[in-house]
C-alpha cells in the first residue's frame, strides 16, 4: 500500500514484546491450496489493494 500511495513507512520493533520462541520470519504461501484444490487467484494483490484504497478515498 505504501508504494501505491507513494509514501514511506517506518517500522519499529519493541524488543521487549518479542518472545524468545517467536518465529523470526513468517512467509505466507498459497502453494498448498493451489496444489491440493487447484485454486488460483483471479485478481492480483496490487489491484485488490488499489480497490481498497479507492473505496476508502471516496
Amino acid at each position: 500500500m505504501a508504494s501505491i500511495l507513494d509514501m514511506e513507512v517506518l517500522t519499529e520493533t519493541d524488543e521487549r514484546l518479542i518472545r524468545p520462541n517467536d518465529n523470526k520470519v513468517i512467509i505466507g504461501s498459497n502453494e498448498k491450496i493451489k496444489r491440493d484444490i487447484g485454486w488460483a487467484p483471479e485478481i492480483p494483490l496490487r489491484r485488490s489493494l488499489e480497490d481498497v484504497i479507492n473505496f476508502w478515498n471516496q
